[in-house]
């Protein structure tokens, strides 16, 4: 490995550590969230690396318990009377214990300028909580309408058209620009479309996407020496491709109505596993559906159901004499299987 090689991976590691140390600060002004947006659309390393930062904080997380860590904390406590400066000292800590370089290094070399921060148009963050739909127009005539839990950054639309699906599922509808593709990116993926409507989920590192009208491509960088990508074209309408982590990409036709149900606050189950009906319920409610054998009924189920609307899917379940309740609470409906 060269030497600007692993110099690039500095800086982008520490680039990651700095803003992941601001998300976690929660404090973050508009700009802030705008450099931070234009700074993950750059590339699919930038992405990486913050992913990487996310995953690293998970495994780390069993220390912040730690008796001696916990004793650190009460002393920061004791010495800092501004609960932000606390906030940011403690975050600070947790990256050292990372073992990265911190991004304020990098910024105040004059690195950030290398970064791409300066001359880029506004980038904005979009979210959606549990339960609700958001949809928005684009600065280029597109429209985008965001599922629950979702989150899509929205980079340049000026010189070119990038977006980032951050996690949950989005639908597009693209104006046509023959100039300027539209390209949304999400995880390793990439889909590409000049003039179409599509959506994009997200499930962990797999990815879905499902053509209603037009041609997508979708390609992901394979090679480690090499450049080389997994490529799929979709140029009919009604197909759905699924793409996992591994190599295992599958096209098939699905019930498009039914795949975006959800953009009327429905979901429409046409034969789906019950497993997967059950998964897509509980992503729109507080309250969870849950089989207390771990065993769901290996049937399928057809029926249309307002999205969030657990109480009518469970007793439908039961009336169907697939599952009978046990407990209900604010949080959960525990089932077992008949």
């Amino acid at each position: 490995m060269s030497a600007g090689s692993h110099s690039d991976r500095e800086v982008r590691r520490a680039a990651a550590a700095h803003w992941f140390n601001e998300h976690r600060a929660g404090d973050m002004t508009e700009e802030d969230k705008r450099l931070f947006a234009q700074w993950l659309c750059q590339t699919p390393e930038n992405r990486a690396a913050y992913s990487e930062m996310e995953q690293d904080w998970a495994l780390f997380g069993s220390v912040a318990e730690d008796p001696q860590i916990l004793a650190a904390r009460e002393q920061d406590r004791r010495t800092f009377d501004n609960p932000g400066r606390l906030r940011r000292a403690a975050l600070a800590a947790a990256a050292v214990l990372l073992a990265v370089t911190t991004a304020w290094t990098a910024i105040d070399s004059g690195l950030a300028g290398d970064m791409g921060f300066a001359g880029q148009a506004e980038a904005v963050i979009y979210r959606s909580d549990l339960g609700q739909r958001l949809t928005f127009s684009l600065s280029d005539g597109s429209s985008v309408t965001l599922d629950t839990d979702s989150e899509l950054l929205v980079g340049d639309m000026q010189e070119q058209r990038r977006l980032v699906l951050q996690r949950g599922r989005a639908f597009f509808n693209v104006s046509k620009d023959p100039t300027r593709p539209f390209v949304v990116h999400a995880g390793d993926k990439t889909v590409q479309a000049l003039g179409t409507a599509f959506q994009v989920s997200m499930d962990g590192e797999d990815v879905t996407v499902t053509l209603v009208e037009g041609s997508v491509r979708v390609e992901e960088e394979t090679g480690l020496l090499l450049p080389s990508y997994h490529r799929v074209d979709m140029q009919q309408a009604g197909g759905q491709l699924s793409a996992p982590k591994d190599d295992s990409w599958m096209v098939e036709r699905v019930d498009v109505q039914a795949k975006t149900s959800w953009l009327d606050g429905h979901l429409i189950f046409a034969g789906d596993p019950l497993a997967d009906a059950v998964a897509e319920m509980n992503r729109y409610s507080e309250q969870k559906i849950v089989f207390l054998d771990k065993r769901i009924p290996k049937r399928k189920i057809v029926g249309v159901f307002r999205s969030g609307d657990v109480s009518s899917f469970v007793r439908a379940l039961e009336l169907d004499g697939l599952a009978r309740v046990v407990s209900r609470s604010e949080t959960r409906i525990e089932l077992l299987s008949q």
